[in-house]
């Protein structure tokens, strides 16, 4: 899909809330297989009578990013339970959670530089 970033079409632009987009990082991701592709498969009878085993994926439970407060990176069904996932937008947090930590970083090397400057 896609959806405008311009400037121009949105209103009310703040900077995110890091301490929020932190908790991503106790969100464990997990491997898991579809239940709905085995299903799908046995009913087409795809595999000829043998089991099939999908392929192991790799990803987070929206239960658990909702759990951790996240729920704007979470689908929610007609029902109002967590569904799916908006991958795309974890890479929007990951990307402040990553300019955080080279701030950090930044001045933990100054402290050092000055450590060093200190002992000489």
């Amino acid at each position: 899909g896609y959806a405008s970033s311009s400037r121009r079409k949105k209103t009310a632009i703040r900077a995110a809330d890091e301490s929020q987009l932190l908790a991503l990082l106790d969100v464990e991701p997990k491997t898991f297989r579809y239940r709905a592709e085995i299903l799908r498969r046995t009913a087409l009878r795809i595999n000829a009578g043998e089991d099939y085993v999908p392929p192991v994926e790799l990803g987070l439970i929206a239960e658990e990013l909702d759990e951790a407060g996240l729920g704007a990176f979470v689908f929610y069904g007609d029902d109002g339970q967590p569904d799916g996932i908006e991958y795309g937008m974890l890479t929007v947090a990951l990307l402040a959670i990553a300019r955080r930590q080279r701030d950090e970083i930044d001045e933990m090397r100054a402290d050092i530089a000055e450590i060093r400057e200190a002992i000489k």
